[in-house]
C-alpha cells in the first residue's frame, strides 16, 4: 500500500477520473519553424547562449543587499460576499501558517482585493498563498505553492503580484499520479531533453532596470504537460516575438508545474497582450490557450511585476476512465496460482490498447490467512501471496550468480500444479510459496540476502515498521503454540517494545526475522517494477486503502492505545455487519498529530 498512490476511490470496475482545468488531448492549432533552439530569443529579446539558457535574468557578480525592505504589492480576483482575503505564509510576516494571523487585504471594488507589505530583503525568497476566510475557509492547491524571489532587487523597490486563485481540484492533475505516469510516462530520458528547465525560484533574479524599464515575470500553473512537451510565451512586446512563430519566450520548470519566464520592457511598450502556448519536442503548438488574449499593465512607480495564473485549456475538463480489480484477481499463465504483483505488466499491456490510463487495485496488505484484501494484518507490510518465487530466483542468479535451478523448476512445477484449478486454493497457494521461499532463502544463504545493498536500503528506509512487522510475525507464530486468545494481541506475553531485540543480528528469532525482511524486499522489488513498467507506459497504478487493521496486527500490538478495543466496526442495517475492526481512537491520535497515518 505505501508503494502505490494512495487515494480511496468508490467504483465499480470501470471508474472515470474528471478534473477541472485540462483536455484530454491537445488539438492542433498550426506548426512553429524553428532552425534550432540556440536562435530562440529568452530573458527580453538576448539570444540564448551556453552560459544563460533560461528565461531569467543573469546573476549579479555584485553581492546582494543583506538590509533594507522591499514593497510588495499583492493583488488577487476572488468573488466573495461575506468574508474576507488574507495573505498567508511561513514566515513571521505572514502570520507562520495561522490563517487567524495572516494580514487581511483590503477590497479594491467588485472581486479585486489588495495588500501592500513591506518585506526584509533578506528574506530572499517569500513563500505565501491566499485564503478566503468566510464561513468555510477556502484554501489554494498546496502542492504548487507560491513564491516570490527578492533576489536582484534593490531596498526600496516595489513588486507588483498580480495573482489568480489556484483551485486545489486543478492541481490534482500536478500530482504524482498525472504528472509521473498519465502525463509524464516515467519522465523517461528521451522525453526530459525536450522539456523545460528545471531551476529553483532561488535562482531566479530580476533584471537591473534603467529609469524607462519595467521587469515583467510570467507564472503559469500548466499540468496537463505531455512528455516531452514544453511552455512558452508569445505576445505583443518585441520581446515576445510579437506574436512572431520563430521568437516565443521559452519558461523554465520551478517544480509542481509550475512555469516562469521574465521579459524587459520599455513602459512604453505597456500595456502587452500575450498568450501561453504548449509546443512538442519537435517545436510544434500542440496547445494554445482559448479566449481572448492576457492582458497586462503597470503603475508608473512599479517597476517590478509578476502576472501568475493557470494555462486556460480549450477543454476546461479531463476525462480518463481505467478499471479497478483484486491483485489476486488477475491470475495469468506465469502465476502460482493466484494473480501475483507481475502480473500487472499484461494489465499496463491490456489497458494501453483498450486506451484506459488507470489501474486502481484493491488493498494489498499483509491480512494473514483471511483472503479478504480488507483484513489487514499491517498498515505497510505487502501480502505474501502476491510473489513470483521464479522472479526471486532470477534475482540471485542474475545480480549474485547463484544457481538456484532446482528451486526455478519446483516453481515451475507449482505453475502448473496451482493452475490447473480456476478457483484460488489460498491455503494452499500460501503454503507452497512459503515451502519454495524458504528453499530459496536456503540455498541463497542469509549472508548473501542480508548483505544485499539494494536489500539494506530498502529495510533502512522502511525501519519505522519493518521492524515491528517482523517481531510480529515472530511472536504471532509462537504465540498460536500454546495461546488459545492468540488472535487477540492485546493477550501476548511478549509486548512490541521488545521487537528491536527480537530483529537483532544475534537474536535466537534473527533466522526467522531475515525470512520475513527476504519476502518483504522481494514483494517490494516486483511491485516497484510492475509499477515503474505502468509509469512508462503512460499507466497510472493507484491503490486502495482498507477501513481498518485487524485486531490480530502488528499496529494493535505496537499501539493499542490508537484504537477503541472495546467495541467493533461495522454497518447497522439488516442484516447487521459486524466487521471485527477496532474503531479508532481519534482522541489519542490527535494527540501527536495523527502520526500513524
Amino acid at each position: 500500500m505505501a508503494h502505490l498512490y494512495k487515494f480511496l476511490i468508490l467504483s465499480s470496475i470501470l471508474l472515470g477520473v474528471f478534473s477541472s482545468g485540462t483536455l484530454p488531448a491537445f488539438p492542433r492549432h498550426g506548426r512553429m519553424h524553428f532552425k534550432g533552439r540556440q536562435t530562440l530569443r529568452l530573458k527580453g529579446g538576448f539570444a540564448v547562449t551556453p552560459s544563460s539558457p533560461l528565461p531569467i535574468s543573469e546573476k549579479s557578480s555584485l553581492p546582494a543587499p543583506t538590509e533594507g525592505k522591499v514593497t510588495l504589492v499583492f493583488s488577487i480576483g476572488y468573488g466573495l460576499d461575506n468574508g474576507v482575503m488574507v495573505v498567508s505564509g511561513p514566515s513571521d510576516i505572514l502570520g507562520r501558517g495561522d490563517a487567524n494571523r495572516a494580514p487581511k487585504m483590503q477590497r479594491k471594488g467588485g472581486e479585486q482585493w489588495e495588500l501592500t507589505l513591506e518585506v526584509p530583503i533578506d528574506k530572499g525568497v517569500l513563500v505565501y498563498n491566499y485564503i478566503a476566510m468566510s464561513n468555510t475557509h477556502r484554501y489554494e492547491a498546496r502542492i504548487c505553492e507560491r513564491s516570490i524571489s527578492l533576489s536582484g532587487v534593490k531596498p526600496g523597490a516595489k513588486i507588483h503580484l498580480q495573482d489568480s486563485f489556484r483551485s486545489p481540484k486543478v492541481a490534482t492533475l500536478a500530482t504524482s499520479c498525472f504528472s509521473k505516469a498519465i502525463f509524464g510516462r516515467g519522465n523517461a530520458e528521451q522525453y526530459i531533453k525536450s522539456e523545460n528547465k528545471m531551476v529553483s525560484p532561488s535562482e531566479i533574479v530580476w533584471n537591473t532596470l534603467s529609469a524607462d524599464e519595467v521587469s515583467v515575470r510570467l507564472v503559469v500553473f500548466a499540468p496537463r504537460l505531455e512528455a516531452g512537451h514544453s511552455v512558452w510565451v508569445t505576445g505583443s512586446a518585441e520581446s515576445l516575438g510579437k506574436w512572431s512563430t520563430s521568437s516565443c519566450l521559452p519558461m523554465a520548470h520551478v517544480g509542481s508545474h509550475l512555469y516562469v519566464g521574465q521579459i524587459k520592457l520599455k513602459k512604453s511598450e505597456l500595456p502587452i497582450e500575450f498568450k501561453y502556448v504548449v509546443l512538442d519536442s519537435n517545436g510544434q503548438v500542440v496547445c494554445k490557450e482559448k479566449g481572448d488574449n492576457r492582458k497586462l499593465s503597470c503603475n508608473a512607480d512599479t517597476p517590478f511585476v509578476v502576472s501568475d495564473s493557470s494555462f486556460n485549456y480549450p477543454t476546461p475538463v479531463y476525462r480518463s476512465a481505467g478499471v479497478a480489480i483484486p491483485v489476486s484477481g488477475i491470475k495469468t499463465s506465469d502465476s502460482m496460482g493466484i494473480g501475483e504483483f507481475l502480473d500487472l505488466k499484461k494489465v499496463v499491456d491490456w489497458c494501453k490498447l483498450s486506451g484506459l490510463q488507470l489501474i486502481q487495485v484493491l488493498p494489498i496488505n499483509d491480512s494473514g490467512e483471511d483472503p479478504s484484501p480488507y483484513s489487514a494484518s499491517s498498515s505497510f507490510a505487502l501480502h505474501p501471496s502476491y510473489i513470483r518465487p521464479a522472479a526471486v530466483c532470477e534475482y540471485y542468479s542474475k545480480n549474485f550468480g547463484i544457481d538456484v535451478s532446482g528451486c526455478e523448476n519446483w516453481a515451475k512445477g507449482l505453475v502448473e500444479q496451482l493452475n490447473k484449478n480456476w478457483k484460488i486454493d489460498h491455503p494452499k497457494v500460501m503454503d507452497e510459496k512459503r515451502k519454495l521461499m524458504d528453499a530459496i532463502f536456503d540455498k541463497v544463504g542469509i549472508d548473501v540476502i542480508m548483505k544485499d545493498p539494494e536489500l539494506q536500503k530498502w529495510a533502512e528506509a522502511s525501519a519505522s515498521w519493518l521492524k515491528t512487522y517482523a517481531a510480529f510475525k515472530v511472536q504471532l507464530a509462537k504465540e498460536r503454540t500454546f495461546n488459545n486468545k492468540w488472535w487477540d494481541c492485546t493477550t501476548w506475553r511478549v509486548h512490541a517494545d521488545e521487537a528491536d531485540s527480537m530483529t537483532r543480528d544475534h537474536s535466537p528469532d534473527y533466522q526467522t526475522v531475515a525470512r520475513v525482511y527476504f519476502t518483504q524486499y522481494h514483494l517490494h522489488h516486483q511491485l516497484k517494477e510492475a509499477s515503474r513498467y505502468a509509469e512508462i507506459n503512460g499507466i497510472a497504478l493507484k491503490g486502495d486503502i482498507p477501513i481498518g487493521v485487524t485486531r490480530c496486527s502488528s499496529d494493535v500490538w505496537a499501539e493499542p492505545n490508537l484504537f477503541k478495543l472495546d467495541r467493533n466496526a461495522g454497518a447497522p442495517g439488516y442484516p447487521e455487519q459486524n466487521w471485527g475492526f477496532p474503531p479508532y481512537n481519534w482522541d489519542e491520535m490527535h494527540r501527536d498529530g495523527c502520526k500513524w497515518w
